[in-house]
């Protein structure tokens, strides 16, 4: 796999923790595919950036929450127009525990690669 690709996906997940830890939700909506898919595994699944947008409201319903990503592993497909990352994530609210993720990026029109596939366990 090429070293950019997995450098784009890591710097991509910097901006998402920005993004997130500073409540800049439409931003954050913005690394989204319009047709993204985000799934809390085995519990709800929600489609579209709209939908993304609603779940991640109701995750700060009770006041700030922030997150550090880890990343793991980043594989791209040959072609590198698909990317997939493994890592975890820590909320403040539980300090040590980690929170698996697994994410799906697509390249769009002009050569970014959104996310669109999108699974974390809950």
């Amino acid at each position: 796999m090429s070293q950019g690709i997995e450098k784009t996906i890591n710097d991509l997940q910097k901006t998402f923790q920005e993004y997130w830890n500073n409540e800049k939700l439409d931003k954050l909506m913005t690394l989204y595919h319009p047709d993204a898919v985000l799934v809390g595994k085995g519990q709800w699944a929600v489609y579209g950036r709209d939908g993304i947008q609603e779940k991640f409201k109701s995750f700060f319903a009770d006041g700030p929450l922030k997150l550090t990503v880890h990343p793991e592993t980043t594989v791209a497909t040959e072609d590198g127009n698909y990317a997939i990352q493994k890592g975890q994530v820590e909320f403040d609210s539980a300090p040590g525990k980690l929170a698996p993720y697994e994410q799906l990026f697509k390249k769009d029109s002009n050569g970014h690669f959104l996310i669109y596939h999108d699974e974390f366990e809950p």
